[in-house]
């Protein structure tokens, strides 16, 4: 562990990115709301008022919608099914690679 720091200290210059990300996850906080104002302008005063006053915002800012509501994205396919069977899905990688082949 302390040859791990060591390192990260003497390559800080160039490689901030990773010291500061060990730093980060180095310093945990685990702090926990222990009170709440509610719309009423009281304080909750247990863990079970403070739980009900996060769920009733949040079921308040989500909303649920049927599916009916939600827009069909656009068919980009163009063929029958079983074309669409039979063609091979390759990684971008292997695309890129066989696109620059056939240059």
């Amino acid at each position: 562990m302390r040859k791990f720091e060591r390192k990260l200290a003497e390559n800080i210059r160039s490689d901030a990115k990773s010291f500061y990300a060990y730093v980060r996850s180095m310093s945990v906080s685990r702090v926990k709301p222990t009170c709440l104002q509610q719309q009423d302008g009281t304080n909750t005063s247990t863990p079970e008022q403070t739980c009900d006053s996060f769920n009733d915002y949040f079921f308040s800012v989500f909303t649920s919608e049927s599916m009916d509501s939600i827009e069909q994205p656009p068919l980009v396919f163009h063929g029958s099914e079983k074309e669409a069977e039979n063609h091979q899905y390759h990684c971008r990688e292997c695309q890129k690679s066989s696109w620059q082949n056939e240059d």
